[in-house]
């Protein structure tokens, strides 16, 4: 299975290379990670998804973070895998839309991520969930998942 990992979070760009070689499956062969370039905002990473879900991707992890008072978190990584087949990303393009909708409302509002502790705390948090997302994404591949 061909994979990606999308991110606008310097810290896991940073820890890249740990996090996929510990998501590895001795197990499975022909496993492919792509790792994509760190993008300035949510906006930009957002748009790229967008793009990736037309080229046959699929949305593996949630858009919107599990904790609703994360949404103002400017942060985000997702993963993503490659699926050939009629309307592979029609249910994740909708997913990504409402994320969207969501990030609009929230940013309306005006935010206090012009504290750098708070911005290190959100990048924690992000990397927190996509290492959890691995572990799951692992355990559901040696179920036979994916």
């Amino acid at each position: 299975m061909n994979y990606m990992l999308i991110t606008n979070n310097p810290l896991v760009i940073e820890k890249q290379a740990v996090l996929l070689s510990n998501n590895s499956s001795n197990d499975k062969q022909g496993d492919n990670w792509q790792v994509c370039r760190e993008f300035n905002d949510i906006w930009e990473l957002f748009s790229e998804v967008r793009s990736l879900l037309q080229q046959d991707w699929k949305l593996l992890t949630h858009p919107l973070p599990a904790n609703g008072g994360l949404i103002g978190s400017p942060f985000r990584s997702l993963i993503l895998a490659y699926q050939k087949a009629e309307n592979a990303g029609y249910r994740t393009q909708k997913l990504l839309d409402e994320a969207e909708e969501r990030w609009r409302k929230k940013y309306q509002a005006p935010t206090e991520i012009n504290n750098a502790d708070k911005v290190k705390a959100y990048q924690k948090l992000d990397l927190w969930a996509l290492e959890s997302s691995l572990k799951e994404l692992k355990i559901f591949e040696q179920l036979g998942g994916a």
